[in-house]
């Protein structure tokens, strides 16, 4: 059995010359060199541009800067990395400020670093203290930012102040500090 694995591909528009871009609504993927077989295709997403280095949150937001010397995967070389939580919003469940005990009430934790995060083959995982969470996108094709959705009953059970670490496979570690429950409130 034959299996090929492509972590990432990037087509840009400019490859469809002839297209009449303006008319584009979507994608077909057409296999049709064997006759049978199976394909998983995750994570497709369409942008108009190339995702731009957003700028990193205002007054609220947790930073840590982090020294990074020589090179490494991306290329850094004596720069500061910056990593910050951004948002803690509570989605569909907010009563007088706080979380109620609601089924399906969650909490979304943004994350933004001054280093890119990777479109790879490994799913981005964030932990905080010794919980691990992998359920994320990417904010509005943006490569600096991940969102990270949980249950707001296992929001409750973080501890604050657990540290929040983000590992995409085997690449170096973003560090966003301390959990600063209260910025679910803000």
């Amino acid at each position: 059995m034959y299996n090929e694995v492509f972590q990432t591909v990037r087509i840009p528009l400019s490859a469809f010359a002839g297209v009449p871009l303006a008319h584009f609504q979507g994608v077909r993927f057409i296999f049709d060199r064997t006759e049978s077989s199976s394909i998983y295709l995750g994570n497709v997403r369409l942008t108009r541009a190339p995702a731009p280095q957003a700028a990193l949150a205002d007054a609220g937001a947790i930073r840590t800067r982090t020294a990074v010397q020589g090179q490494s995967e991306d290329r850094a070389s004596d720069r500061t990395e910056v990593n910050e939580i951004a948002s803690i919003r509570i989605i569909g469940a907010a009563v007088n400020g706080g979380l109620s005990g609601r089924r399906g009430a969650a909490v979304e934790i943004e994350v933004v670093s001054t280093r890119p995060f990777p479109v790879a083959d490994a799913l981005p995982e964030l932990r905080i203290g010794k919980k691990t969470f992998t359920l994320s996108r990417f904010s509005s094709g943006a490569t600096d930012r991940l969102i990270f959705t949980t249950e707001a009953s296992q929001f409750r059970e973080m501890a604050e102040g657990a540290p929040v670490i983000l590992r995409i496979g085997g690449r170096r570690p973003w560090t966003f500090g301390p959990l600063r429950k209260g910025m679910a409130g803000q």
